[in-house]
């Protein structure tokens, strides 16, 4: 009777044993599961939170500081607010000469979910970038000049050589005088109203990133096949480019940028120097570049910038030799001389040795950039098609 007693013993023992694992294992699992269920409920609501954070960000980008927001030159590296369990961080920067990028970070617990979009900032261009030519100065087309476009000038305009314009007209503003010197075929015609003016550049978008790059280890680099690789490059000194660049991106100097040699330049790639861009030789630059140099931008050779290309100065642009330029060229102090190609528009302050020699300009509206930071007004602020996405 004993015996059998041992063995029920036993048997509720390792009974109770059993009961007890599956007992540790279902609630090893239900806790596992509660916890993944958690998880994944952070997950979807800081995904919520980051495009709630997103939304109020365009708010505060497309609403005027006077009306409570903060404007299109609203940038921050990270800007906090509390929403719903949650909160997110905002950040805008540069992304481009005229796009910015805004991602927001929303966190719920301890989960972060990031999204972000691309910004077109919209305001168009002035009236004077309706022109093949536009000055602010006297102007003189000495030469073999060939303008395929309207010429206005808000000053004295002196025609001289052979000068043909065709699709277009050339003008000058009320109490100015056309004078013509030889084989002229170019109308006049009719000032417009309102009168088309000069155009100013803001600087404060590009003296931003020149302040980065002098906050940088003084350095002067020489860029052989570099790969910009959608980054920004900063230096605190000069740069020599020596053959290709690849990838889109910035380099931004606070001195010369310097292009040597032959080379090719890919699309996307934005060049900011706080001296001079200097470009010689056989260099070819392809669409949607832009080349900013607070003293001077000077293109020689035969250079072919082609595509829609923004070459800027607040001071002196100077084009010459065989170059080509497809898109806008706006300076204070222009010069084009030599066998200079340009189609699109130029708008100068003032041609101190006028356009001269067997210059061709071509208005064309397709390759000029539309929207460039510096000359916009509060315009449409649109998001860039595709851009949205989760990091």
């Amino acid at each position: 009777m004993k015996k059998k007693s041992g063995y029920a013993l036993l048997i509720v023992f390792i009974f109770l044993v059993g009961l007890a694992a599956l007992t540790s294992s279902f609630l090893f699992l239900t806790s596992g599961g509660i916890k993944k269920v958690t998880q994944d409920q952070h997950s979807l609501q800081a995904l919520y939170v980051a495009e709630a954070g997103l939304h109020k960000a365009l708010w505060y980008i497309r609403t005027p500081v006077d009306q409570g927001g903060l404007g299109t030159s609203w940038r921050t590296s990270g800007t906090t607010e509390s929403f719903a369990n949650g909160f997110y961080t905002i950040s805008v920067s540069d992304f481009s000469l005229n796009e910015i990028q805004v991602i927001s970070t929303g966190e719920v617990g301890s989960t972060q979910r990031a999204l972000g979009v691309i910004l077109v900032l919209g305001g168009g261009l002035p009236p004077a970038f309706n022109y093949a030519i536009f000055s602010d100065g006297a102007l003189t087309l000495n030469g073999n000049c060939e303008i395929n476009g309207s010429t206005y000038v808000d000053n004295n305009l002196t025609l001289k050589g052979n000068i043909t314009g065709t699709n277009g007209t050339a003008t000058v503003s009320p109490g100015y005088t056309i004078t013509r010197r030889g084989n002229i075929n170019y109308p006049e015609g009719v000032p417009p109203n309102p009168l088309p003016t000069m155009p100013v550049i803001d600087t404060s978008s590009y003296d931003r990133e020149i302040n980065i790059a002098a906050g940088q280890t003084p350095q002067n680099r020489i860029l052989t096949n570099y790969n910009l690789g959608d980054q920004t490059l900063y230096v605190n000194g000069t740069v020599t480019i020596n053959g290709n660049v690849t990838g889109s991106g910035k380099i931004v100097s606070t001195g010369s940028i310097t292009f040597s040699g032959n080379g090719q330049i890919s699309g996307g790639v934005t060049f900011i120097s706080n001296n001079q861009v200097v470009i010689r030789g056989n260099q070819t630059v392809t669409g949607n570049t832009y080349i900013y140099g607070t003293n001077l931008v000077d293109v020689r050779g035969n250079v072919g910038l082609t595509g829609r290309v923004a070459v800027l100065s607040p001071n002196s642009v100077k084009i010459g030799g065989n170059a080509r330029v497809d898109g806008l060229i706006y300076g204070n102090n222009l010069q084009f001389v030599g066998n200079a190609r340009m189609q699109g528009t130029i708008v100068g302050g003032s041609f101190g040795s006028g356009l001269s020699g067997n210059v061709t300009i071509i208005y064309d509206g397709d390759v000029i950039p539309p929207d460039i930071k510096g000359f916009g007004g509060t315009g449409t602020i649109l998001i860039k098609p595709g851009s949205w996405k989760e990091f």
